[in-house]
């Protein structure tokens, strides 16, 4: 049941961030701080942080969030490597950050890892794996690499 509510936290906030995103950092803060061992609410809790930091005007708060954001998720990531679903938000949040953020590496390493999980056989919905193929191919063309993308 829980994860249903953090689903519909994360999916509000995606769209409409500037509407929920306060109120699902303070959710998901919470969450965490009960159980400091859910690391996939530790990665929600990031990705929520980055959309909040979208619709933030003061330049240092929004740093300050996206930096929190990056942390969570990579935190969340060094304690569970393998876990699908935190690979796929990081690799989405990392691909949608700046530039001058640098963070298109992790993107790649999270779209090839979960690539290469598809191709010894992870079962997985095709729309996840549309989605990771297409991101790749996207972060391939805006690096010019077209034979790969």
């Amino acid at each position: 049941m829980l994860w249903i509510v953090f689903l519909a936290n994360h999916y509000m906030v995606l769209k409409d961030s500037k509407a929920y995103a306060k109120k699902a950092v303070q959710y998901l803060k919470q969450a965490y701080q009960r159980k400091f061992d859910d690391y996939v609410v530790l990665c929600y809790l990031g990705s929520v942080y980055n959309l909040l930091a979208k619709d933030t005007w003061n330049s240092f708060d929004k740093l300050s969030h996206v930096n929190k954001g990056i942390e969570c998720m990579d935190k969340a990531i060094r304690k569970d490597p393998n876990n699908i679903t935190m690979r796929t938000i990081r690799a989405n949040n990392s691909k949608n950050l700046p530039n001058f953020l640098n963070r298109k590496s992790i993107a790649y390493e999270d779209f090839e890892y979960l690539a290469g999980l598809f191709e010894k056989g992870l079962k997985a919905p095709l729309q996840l794996k549309a989605s990771v193929y297409s991101s790749l191919a996207e972060l391939f063309k805006e690096d010019g690499d077209m034979a790969k993308a």
